[in-house]
């Protein structure tokens, strides 16, 4: 996955977050940076926001915020994660799908911004780059 990141501008992400700038997705949240986003009080919801709307720059800025068992504990305690986000987190997390609950009355993988269509469209290129 980390190949994925070779995409997106780490370094200014990176900045951002040593300056306490906001990081993410313009329209992901409401506040303007990350002392009013509150990134330890409201880490589930970030957590959960991120894995379901976020882009990829958005998953990159969500492993330099919070450990990986951090985000495997917000997603095995999450009552909004669709079956596509819950199944990659099974996967991407080696959680297995018995303790996370997928709301089957949710898909966010239309949602034209989010990290599915964003990694769906990489992982296609990248295909098509290993059949040249």
């Amino acid at each position: 996955m980390s190949s994925y990141f070779n995409y997106i501008d780490t370094v200014a992400l990176d900045k951002k977050l040593e300056t306490g700038e906001y990081p993410f997705t313009e329209k992901l949240f409401s506040e303007t940076n990350l002392t009013s986003l509150k990134v330890s009080l409201n880490q589930n919801q970030i957590i959960e926001t991120i894995l379901t709307i976020g882009i990829l720059s958005d998953f990159y800025v969500l492993f330099k915020l919070y450990t990986k068992e951090e985000i495997t504990t917000a997603v095995k305690n999450s009552l909004i994660l669709d079956k596509k986000t819950a199944n990659f987190c099974s996967y991407y997390f080696n959680i297995p799908k018995e303790e996370i609950y997928a709301s089957p009355d949710l898909d966010y993988s239309g949602y034209k911004d989010s990290f599915w269509f964003t990694f769906n469209l990489l992982k296609k290129e990248q295909e098509r780059m290993v059949r040249k």
